[in-house]
């Protein structure tokens, strides 16, 4: 009879050390959740001051025709909108060689064309605050942005959508409505 009240206790001191070892996991893990939770939340913040960083040579700067072709490169692929207006675009003088599609509308850069991602049709643009701010997203088919990578115009010259390296660019970005970048728009000056 002895023997039970020890077997009791000896059971209860196993289950409360088995409780208190469960707790002490549970308390590492919600404590190490924390810490993960803000490690990638700070990870996040820098890749957003990354990929913004990457825009802010194209904001309302000046840029050599060399410098709009290699954005052309660096952000092939990438889900932002380039939309080139050449003097000659603008103007009306021939007929592009590529598949790019205007922006249309009626605002100064309606005969732009949109190389990279591309907003759907009937996408407003209005200039406001030293950005282009459009009300569209990028167009898409089966869920994935629909791009434009045929470059062949801007490299031939006599053409229209030709960029000669030397030509000077104004610069500016593309906004939505709620102020994230969706691209940038170059203005031969």
């Amino acid at each position: 009879m002895d023997e039970q009240p020890v077997k009791a206790m000896s059971m209860g001191t196993t289950l409360m050390f088995a409780a208190a070892v469960l707790a002490a996991a549970i308390g590492i893990f919600i404590i190490a959740r924390v810490f993960l939770n803000n490690s990638l939340n700070d990870v996040t913040d820098q890749i957003n001051v990354a990929n913004n960083s990457s825009y802010s040579d194209y904001d309302q700067t000046v840029v050599s025709g060399s410098q709009v072709s290699s954005a052309l490169d660096n952000f092939k692929g990438k889900n932002t909108a380039i939309a080139i207006l050449t003097t000659a675009t603008k103007e009306g003088n021939g007929t592009p060689l590529t598949t790019a599609p205007s922006i249309g509308g009626s605002s100064d850069i309606a005969k732009a064309l949109q190389y990279n991602a591309h907003f759907e049709s009937g996408v407003s643009i209005e200039f406001k605050n030293g950005s282009y701010i459009v009300d569209k997203a990028f167009k898409t088919t089966d869920g994935l942005v629909d791009f434009n990578h045929d470059y062949a115009g801007i490299k031939k010259s006599g053409n229209p959508e030709y960029i000669p390296q030397t030509a000077r660019f104004q610069a500016y970005l593309i906004k939505d409505t709620s102020g994230t970048i969706m691209g940038m728009v170059f203005k031969q000056i």
